[in-house]
């Protein structure tokens, strides 16, 4: 099923999401990465489509599917300009200026085992973009705070 993406404005995304067990939220999840997939994104989070729930779906060549519960252990300090988009800010571009290029990612699969993983470069951006979803993060605020607001 495909499911209603809110908009930058909704406050849902200003939710900080909640821990789920994920063998209770694995059909919803997977509505997301069919959502996610029907509009060519690269990632989606549950609060995205009205859910204040830790799920993020990613698609990029270096990882694809669902992430119950993640969490950024550790960041590199180096930095990577990349020119983000985001389903629920449609037609609008950010360099956030300040995504590590390198991470560290701990997360839940379906049955409650965790994973856990380095990324870099494009995955490595996706993921803290939907994880600052799921902290009531959205990508414009970075202009905000490069700009004093």
């Amino acid at each position: 099923m495909i499911l209603k993406i809110l908009n930058d404005k909704h406050p849902s995304l200003r939710s900080i999401c909640s821990v789920v067990k994920p063998s209770d939220h694995f059909a919803f999840a997977m509505s997301m990465l069919t959502t996610m997939k029907a509009h060519k994104a690269l990632g989606l989070a549950a609060n995205q489509v009205g859910k204040p729930l830790r799920i993020i779906t990613i698609n990029t060549p270096d990882f694809s599917g669902i992430m119950f519960n993640p969490e950024i252990l550790s960041k590199s300090d180096e930095l990577q300009h990349f020119l983000e988009g985001c389903l629920s800010a449609k037609g609008k571009t950010v360099d956030t200026n300040s995504r590590a290029k390198s991470i560290e990612v701990r997360w839940q699969e379906k049955d409650g085992s965790y994973n856990q993983k380095e990324f870099k470069d494009l995955t490595a951006v996706v993921i803290q973009h939907e994880v600052d979803h799921l902290n009531g993060i959205i990508f414009i605020d970075y202009i905000k705070a490069e700009n004093g607001k």
